[in-house]
């Protein structure tokens, strides 16, 4: 719960608090479909390890922090950019698949656009743990957590397809 102590720059709640759980879902899967990003972060030490991430970044404040009310996760303060067009910015952030994949899971079937991505990460946290890492023949375990990471960045690659080399 976030409470004017903490982020000073929240303003009233605007949202319906009567939303039905499917309610709330689904009109966050439209958030997260039209304004999110689903994908790995590579840790920036190993690179061999990825941390499940979802993020939010919009120029109303009252969304990210609903979300941020609603889901946990981390609230950027608003940002400013060097064009001086631009609005300022705020970015919701949620990390680590202990938080990702429950929340995934509970937008997966009122996800349309970003249903493969949301597929793809929960898949990477069922089959690569950190246990795993230190357990299994290195060499496949990070193969293996490489492979997601490409399908992840295929999927959101934005404008013309990639070229495929051999």
């Amino acid at each position: 719960m976030i409470t004017p102590k903490k982020v000073d720059f929240i303003p009233y709640h605007w949202y319906n608090d009567c939303m039905t759980d499917n309610e709330l879902f689904a009109y966050t899967a439209g958030i997260i479909d039209g304004e999110g990003y689903i994908g790995l972060i590579p840790h920036s030490v190993t690179k061999n390890s990825f941390s499940p991430t979802i993020k939010v970044a919009s120029t109303n404040i009252e969304l990210v922090a609903f979300l941020k009310e609603k889901f946990g996760g981390h609230l950027d303060k608003m940002r400013d950019h060097k064009n001086v067009n631009q609005k300022k910015s705020a970015m919701w952030t949620l990390k680590d698949g202990k938080n990702v994949a429950p929340f995934l899971t509970a937008l997966l079937p009122y996800l349309l656009v970003k249903n493969k991505q949301a597929e793809v990460i929960l898949s990477y946290v069922k089959n690569c743990s950190y246990k795993a890492l230190r357990q299994k023949d290195t060499t496949e375990e990070i193969k293996r957590r490489h492979n997601y990471y490409k399908q992840i960045r295929l999927l959101n690659h934005r404008g013309l397809p990639l070229a495929e080399t051999k």
